[in-house]
């Protein structure tokens, strides 16, 4: 059975139904999804786990997230598997995510409100594109420290956790692409600005694997993108199809 796991952040939600629509032959119509039931302590959607007849899907995306979380669910899913494929749908530069051990979760609950997942031994926190009004006090104190009038300051250190993600995936051999929900260099609106941008990307980022940027796509092809940032499963449905040429993925050999 080949393993298909996808990671992003609200622009992740689902997007694995659409690669098993292109790029999946055979489709058994016992496909099932297995998330777990979303609990109270959990404010953010849990990880999603479906089963095919030849393929199994986790995606770990998680609502505001930035390119730290991303990286740390990567390297503890594969701590326990070895993928077939692996699509990361790379967040705002400017975003910040904070981890705390699982065994603080009544201290952190008792203080908490909102955007954190609890999961694999650990609390994340995710800070999102801006410091939520809805959020604790003590939530927003860290956030408040950590980013700035400047959008660009966090852009060095989440594109270090991006060569992470890259380096792992290239140095065990596990076939992978990865976008910008957005394109940095040419971010299509205001609140995509606010994400962070870039003049060019440095060279220590491996774009072999790259694809264009989803959100810009679905912007450029009329769909709409009411909030300015996500954009519709039919819109990147349309995304995978016309882009399947440069996607590094084979489910159908056994």
């Amino acid at each position: 059975m080949k393993e298909i796991l996808v990671i992003g952040c609200s622009n992740g939600h689902g997007r694995h139904n659409a690669l098993r629509e292109v790029f999946q032959k055979t489709k058994s119509k016992n496909y099932k999804d297995e998330t777990p039931q979303l609990e109270d302590r959990n404010k953010i959607m849990d990880d999603l786990i479906a089963i095919d007849n030849d393929c199994r899907y986790s995606n770990l995306s998680m609502s505001g997230a930035g390119n730290t979380y991303i990286k740390h669910r990567l390297f503890d899913f594969l701590k326990k598997k070895t993928p077939d494929y692996v699509y990361l749908q790379f967040s705002g530069l400017a975003r910040r995510d904070f981890y705390f051990l699982e065994e603080a979760t009544n201290e952190f609950l008792a203080v908490a409100t909102s955007s954190y997942k609890i999961v694999d031994g650990k609390i994340y926190m995710a800070g999102g594109n801006g410091v939520d009004p809805e959020l604790a006090e003590f939530q927003k104190r860290i956030f408040a420290m950590s980013y700035s009038k400047d959008h660009n300051i966090n852009n060095y250190e989440s594109l270090q956790e991006v060569f992470s993600c890259l380096s792992i995936l290239e140095k065990l051999n596990i076939n992978h692409n990865f976008s910008f929900y957005y394109d940095p260099i040419k971010p299509p609106n205001d609140i995509t600005k606010e994400e962070g941008t870039l003049t060019e990307f440095p060279k220590f980022i491996n774009r072999k694997n790259m694809l264009p940027s989803p959100l810009n796509f679905a912007i450029d092809f009329g769909y709409p993108v009411p909030d300015g940032v996500h954009f519709s499963d039919d819109a990147f449905l349309h995304y995978v199809k016309l882009n399947n040429f440069k996607f590094n993925i084979n489910l159908n050999d056994k």
